[in-house]
C-alpha cells in the first residue's frame, strides 16, 4: 500500500518529483506513456475476461440445452478452458506493471527494469502464445469427436475445427503485433535513446 501511495505522490507531484528519484534523465511524460499503457492494457484484459466467461457460459448452456454434453466435448472444452486459464494467467503476471518499478534506482537502472518488463511481455506472443494456440487446437478437435457418429462427418468438423482456429490465432497474434510496434515499441525506443543520451553525458 505504502509502494501505491509513493507512486501516486510521484505521478501528482509532476516533473520535480520525478527528477529526484532520476537524476532527471527520466521525463514525466515517458512515466505517464508508461502508466497510460498499463490502463488501456488493464481495460482491454478485463474485456477479454468478460467475453470469455460469456463464451465459456453460453458453451455449457447449449451443450446442457441440446443435450449434446458427451464426455467428448466436455473434455475438449475442459481443455481449452485450463488452456485458456493458464495462458491468461501467465500473462497478466509477465504483463507490464508499473508499480513493480523501483522509483528510486538511478536512472540507467529505472530504463533496464521498464525496457526488460516491456520486453518480457512481448516475449508472451512467442512460444507461449503457439503452445496456448495448440492447446486450442487439441481441444477443439477433441470436442469435434464427440459431433457426429459418422467418419465423413467427423473429418469435415475436424478441418472446419481446425481451420477457425488457425486463422482466428493467425490474426490475433497479426493484431497483437500491430499493437507492440504501436504501443509498446515506440516506448522501448525511447527509453534505449535516454540511456544512450545519458552514457554521452
Amino acid at each position: 500500500m505504502n509502494e501505491l501511495n509513493e507512486l501516486q505522490d510521484i505521478w501528482q507531484t509532476g516533473t520535480n518529483k520525478a527528477k529526484q528519484f532520476s537524476s532527471g534523465t527520466v521525463s514525466e511524460s515517458l512515466i505517464e506513456k508508461l502508466k497510460t499503457l498499463e490502463s488501456s492494457q488493464t481495460r482491454i484484459n478485463r474485456l477479454k475476461i468478460f467475453i470469455l466467461i460469456m463464451i465459456f457460459s453460453q458453451m455449457v448452456y447449449w451443450l446442457n440445452r441440446l443435450n449434446a454434453g458427451t464426455i467428448w466435448m466436455y473434455g475438449g472444452l475442459g481443455v481449452i478452458f485450463t488452456g485458456v486459464t493458464v495462458f491468461m494467467l501467465y500473462y497478466m503476471r509477465n504483463q507490464f506493471n508499473i508499480k513493480k518499478l523501483n522509483f528510486t534506482a538511478p536512472s540507467d537502472v529505472f530504463m533496464d527494469e521498464a525496457a526488460h518488463m516491456l520486453e518480457k511481455q512481448n516475449s508472451i506472443f512467442k512460444v507461449p502464445f503457439l503452445l496456448f494456440s495448440a492447446c486450442l487446437l487439441i481441444g477443439a478437435n477433441i470436442m469435434a469427436i464427440g459431433f457426429s457418429s459418422t467418419h465423413e462427418n467427423k473429418f469435415r468438423m475436424h478441418m472446419i475445427y481446425s481451420f477457425l482456429l488457425v486463422v482466428s490465432t493467425f490474426w490475433g497474434h497479426r493484431i497483437r503485433m500491430w499493437r507492440i510496434r504501436k504501443e509498446v515499441t515506440p516506448l522501448l525506443d525511447e527509453l534505449k535513446t535516454l540511456k544512450e543520451n545519458l552514457k554521452a553525458e
